[in-house]
């Protein structure tokens, strides 16, 4: 068992990598997320490569704790393999990052998902995956957060923030989340991280045009838990840590 100190220790000295934002993608809404939620609704987000739906009645730090945990474990795997070809060293520093930071999870071992149409787009095969095995009140908010995003022009700052931290021109790995309110005042995610493989893979991934004779998709399913004991005693140096960057990366995706 990791102590305190060991852990506080281990996050202030892992090394964070992300990738520089061009104009295009700094552009836009530069509001920062936390200032453009209610907690009465719900809210969604683009984190990095991520996509976060908070549910409604998670109070206002919990909602920060997911985005900026999420947000540093990316960056810790990055510091460490590339994202799109080192993707099982990738996700091996990512859940162990995660784990220090005091969320539970089991790691994930993907599947490759072989029932694609033969033309399909990424977010009905996405929705496809979640329904059997995600929650109904998650698989709505995930539902409602990828029709939102799917409302924007490709070159919105959320596609392209999104598009810049998940896709190459040939292989993609993203993850989405939908965060609820748990017992004993913790927060629960159900999460799933996808890779795929393809040709010409654009910003707006999750809303363009395959065949599915081209692409190879992979994704895992679980449901992870935050240790409010552990991760409050983490924030204040992980905040300190990606600074600048939450703004940067997290970006709020209007539900209406």
């Amino acid at each position: 068992m990791i102590d305190l100190t060991e852990r506080l220790g281990l996050i202030g000295s892992i090394s964070l990598r992300y990738p520089e934002l061009t104009e295009s993608v700094l552009s836009g809404e530069t509001v920062p997320a936390a200032t453009r939620t209610d907690k009465s609704c719900g809210s969604s987000h683009v984190c990095a490569g991520s996509l976060v739906s908070i549910a409604a009645g998670i109070c206002d730090e919990h909602r920060d704790d997911v985005l900026e945990s999420t947000l540093f474990a990316q960056f810790a795997a990055n510091g460490r393999y590339q994202r799109d070809t080192e993707t099982d060293q990738w996700y091996s520093v990512y859940v162990q990052t995660l784990i220090l930071l005091g969320w539970n999870t089991v790691g994930f071992r993907f599947q490759k998902y072989a029932q694609l149409p033969e033309q399909f787009q990424l977010f009905d095969a996405i929705l496809e995956l979640t329904s059997g095995t995600w929650t109904k009140s998650a698989q709505d908010s995930l539902t409602v957060m990828l029709r939102a995003l799917g409302s924007f022009k490709s070159t919105d700052r959320r596609i392209q923030l999104l598009g810049v931290n998940s896709v190459t021109a040939s292989a993609g790995n993203f993850q989405l989340g939908v965060a609820e309110n748990a017992k004993g005042d913790q927060v629960q995610m159900q999460t799933m991280a996808v890779l795929f493989n393809s040709q010409g893979i654009p910003a707006d991934f999750l809303f363009d045009q395959y065949a599915a004779a081209s692409v190879n998709l992979f994704a895992s399913s679980q449901m992870m838990v935050l240790n409010d004991n552990v991760y409050s005693r983490m924030r204040s140096t992980v905040r300190s840590r990606l600074n600048t960057q939450i703004q940067q990366f997290i970006v709020s995706i209007p539900l209406s």
